[in-house]
């Protein structure tokens, strides 16, 4: 309780150890609960620029705001938004975003059996249409840089391969005067 140390597993902290985050940013965690994440892209940014730790659930939300104050990373808000919102509230003022988005649940199985049994009942198909809107909504906030984490192991490397192909090979729908986005 005191903020020494948070323990997660390395595959969930891969994605903010990896994204290039300077001081003086304006970062978006899309996906940030529990806050392992949005504590490490708070360290890296020493205090200067901003973060906005967002989760679409309020108890998850509830969850980051106070891992964040333990860790006393000052210079972060959470929101608790669906993306869209933010989009419309946010647009262009992100130097960078980081979506970790929901996947499957199947690096939770060795913990948590009852992902399995959510895992056989939804499959991993449940969950594509949930990454693709999260990965669109991102894209319409006009980033400078989106990085989507695809860390986790999985037994389903085909879908989320073929996932990610048709996001980054999706024909962009801004004009060519409006090159923000990549």
């Amino acid at each position: 309780s005191a903020g020494l140390y948070y323990l997660q597993e390395p595959s969930a902290m891969t994605p903010a150890a990896k994204f290039p985050v300077k001081p003086g940013e304006r970062v978006l965690d899309l996906c940030a609960a529990p806050g392992g994440k949005a504590t490490a892209l708070g360290a890296a940014l020493q205090g200067k620029g901003v973060l906005v730790a967002n989760d679409i659930s309020n108890s998850r939300a509830k969850a980051l705001l106070k891992n964040l104050e333990v860790f006393g990373i000052s210079n972060a808000f959470v929101t608790n938004e669906v993306p869209q919102n933010l989009a419309d509230r946010f647009e262009g003022f992100f130097d960078k975003v980081l979506i970790d988005a929901p996947c499957s649940g199947e690096g939770m199985f060795r913990r948590d059996k009852a992902m399995v049994k959510d895992w056989l009942q939804k499959g991993p198909d449940y969950y594509v249409p949930i990454q693709r809107k999260l990965l669109l909504d991102a894209a319409d906030i006009r980033l400078a840089v989106v990085v989507v984490s695809v860390e986790e192991p999985t037994l389903t490397t085909m879908r989320r391969t073929s996932f990610m192909f048709s996001i980054i090979n999706k024909p962009p729908e801004n004009t060519a005067e409006d090159s923000s986005v990549r």
